[in-house]
């Protein structure tokens, strides 16, 4: 699968910092190198929708490190934004950590 040029565009101009090459690895999955992060990256035509999100993870993070929790578990629930904005195409676009989210109690526990 190839990145969306614009996309791609999107990461090289404004992901500089992660990396000089990027490559999907799956559908929103994208691996900047040579810093082998992961990235959530996504461009669509719901642009207050995903202009949205990347308002809503800004404010949580915020809301997150400005209480006591800090360096708590919770905290890591909340990706960086690295991007978002509209593309000139008139698309919007979010590029943030990509969490591999997992319970905190195993399947064993639960039962």
């Amino acid at each position: 699968m190839a990145l969306d040029k614009t996309l791609e565009s999107i990461l090289r101009s404004e992901c500089s910092h992660l990396g000089s090459y990027f490559t999907p690895r799956g559908a929103s999955c994208v691996l900047a190198q040579p810093s082998g992060r992961s990235l959530f990256a996504k461009i669509d035509s719901s642009v207050e929708q995903t202009l949205g999100e990347a308002e809503s993870l800004k404010a949580m993070d915020s809301a997150l490190s400005s209480s006591d929790n800090k360096g708590d578990a919770v905290a890591r629930l909340t990706p960086e934004v690295h991007a978002s904005g509209e593309a000139a195409d008139g698309r919007a676009y979010l590029v943030t950590d990509y969490l591999e989210l997992k319970p905190y109690v195993n399947r064993a526990a639960q039962k």
